[in-house]
């Protein structure tokens, strides 16, 4: 579903002639191309989790290019990379805020036998969460309910 949206959206920036989210676009459907290239049952179409994970490692990509080249002073390449991830985020579902993943951690914790084991609590809320936590958020409040 979310593969054939990017296909339509492209065709829409291209009727268009909006060469910058053309190009972002482009980008995006080569990620999720060369994600289904790389699966073990090639040609097959991925589900939307994988696309929603090769998009989030997108993001995070293009995020942070874009801080790489405010640091260079390359202000137009920033733009460009913040630009894609933008193009990128409106195919991405809504992020749970810290509260939803801190409900998230909680159950985890109580359905767990094990409830200070960090990896364990985070592979949990993980798979709970669906991508729509980033990773690095999730472990930053699991720390900081074992403290």
């Amino acid at each position: 579903m979310i593969k054939q949206r990017i296909e339509q959206d492209l065709k829409q920036a291209m009727l268009a002639r909006d060469k910058q989210r053309v190009s972002a676009l482009r980008n995006i459907k080569n990620a999720i191309n060369y994600g289904e290239v790389a699966t073990v049952n090639k040609g097959e179409d991925l589900g939307d989790e994988k696309i929603i994970a090769i998009l989030q490692k997108e993001a995070k990509k293009r995020q942070e290019a874009a801080e790489l080249y405010k640091k260079a002073n390359a202000n137009d390449r920033a733009e460009s990379e913040a630009f894609e991830e933008e193009v990128i985020k409106e195919y991405l579902p809504e992020p749970l805020s810290d509260k939803e993943v801190r409900d998230l951690i909680a159950q985890a914790r109580k359905d767990s036998d094990d409830d200070i084991n960090m990896g364990r609590i985070i592979s949990n809320v993980k798979d709970r969460a669906k991508g729509r936590a980033d990773g690095g958020q999730i472990a930053r409040l699991v720390k900081e309910q074992i403290k």
